[in-house]
């Protein structure tokens, strides 16, 4: 008989459902060891969420690391090109540091990658698929879009260089204006693209009124097609039933030197922070010498689920034996199982949560 779900541990139950959502929709699941190159890590180490790694000497004298992420450990592996596409989920831990803490916490991560042609339907399933996931976590949830190539295409109009960019990706992801403004007097940015980038900063919402104000803020064919992108896919969604669930803020700026198309950021209630993250990654994939297109997301599944409640069921039937019934029980207890109840054994009551309790004899 299969395990009720329902009786699992939120993070446990999250896992299987979403495992069963991938496999269903045809997604391999990916295996890979708990450790990489340490190379790896430091060679992309801007693409990752902290850049403290917990390494050591391996056997063979080259120096290995504790995963902190997965993508770059998929990608570096995956045989995936254009012509030969593979739809991958992982269930994986990750090691980072714990925050407010000298010490590393291992972290449930679950994800979805696709690397090799990845055309709009694509694109649009993977989106499709993320909700679901959020919709897993939490009934209350909504997603994040944004696209890197609106962001990217507006700095190049600036014409700054990398220092500078840099310092307005950071201000546009903390939407800081004030510090944005300063520094745009400093670098001697004119009044008129300052104008815009505080827009741009500002701009969030439903994707009606978001996109309509991206499109007039453009200034150039690379922002307007970002934005003909953004609207395709929100139409998609709308007809799906999403409308309600999706928003655009440009603030969503993931590193440059990798994410090249949409990003996404998902939320669910009760947690005060993102859940899931991830995009277009086409640069990626070219940076570690495939020809292929690359697009996905991660869930952190071990930090959401540490924000929210715990709802374990009490065991259905506490069978209580002792050492001359041994069959008898062992009987019992199959039959409990095989009527959809679940069931321990024990030898009293004591220190044990159930709903109702049966002397074996």
């Amino acid at each position: 008989m299969r395990c009720d779900l329902t009786k699992l541990r939120a993070e446990e139950r999250i896992a299987a459902e979403l495992s069963c959502l991938y496999t269903d929709r045809g997604y391999k699941e990916y295996k890979m060891s708990a450790f990489e190159e340490y190379s790896t890590y430091m060679d992309n180490k801007d693409f990752l969420i902290s850049q403290n790694i917990v390494t050591f000497s391996g056997m063979d004298g080259r120096l290995m690391a504790l995963r902190p992420d997965v993508t770059l450990s998929v990608v570096k592996n995956t045989k995936a090109t254009y012509g030969r596409t593979e739809k991958l989920f992982y269930n994986e831990k990750v090691y980072r540091p714990e925050r407010g803490s000298k010490t590393f916490k291992e972290v449930s991560q679950i994800g979805v990658e696709v690397i090799g042609d990845v055309d709009k339907t694509t694109e649009a399933e993977v989106v499709v698929l993320i909700l679901k996931t959020l919709a897993a976590v939490g009934q209350n949830y909504v997603l994040d879009l944004s696209h890197m190539g609106y962001i990217n295409a507006l700095l190049d109009d600036f014409a700054l260089n990398a220092e500078q960019k840099n310092a307005l990706f950071g201000y546009l992801k903390e939407k800081n204006v004030h510090d944005f403004l300063k520094y745009a007097e400093e670098i001697g940015l004119d009044n008129k693209k300052r104008d815009i980038f505080k827009s741009v900063t500002k701009l969030d919402g439903s994707p009606l009124h978001a996109l309509v104000k991206a499109e007039k803020l453009s200034v150039n064919a690379e922002m307007r097609k970002a934005v003909k992108e953004l609207k395709a896919l929100v139409s998609v969604l709308e007809k799906l039933g999403y409308a309600d669930r999706v928003n655009i803020d440009f603030s969503i700026a993931n590193a440059a030197d990798y994410y090249n198309g949409i990003t996404f950021s998902g939320y669910v209630e009760s947690v005060p922070k993102a859940v899931l993250s991830g995009g277009r990654y086409d640069k990626l994939a070219e940076k570690f010498g495939k020809k292929a297109d690359a697009i996905g997301f991660a869930l952190y599944l071990g930090e959401a689920c540490a924000f929210l409640k715990e709802s374990i069921d009490k065991t259905d039937v506490l069978l209580i034996y002792n050492d001359d019934n041994v069959a008898a029980a062992l009987l019992r207890a199959e039959e409990l199982s095989a009527a959809g109840k679940s069931v321990k054994l024990a030898k009293s009551c004591e220190n044990e949560d159930f709903k109702e309790a049966e002397y074996v004899k």
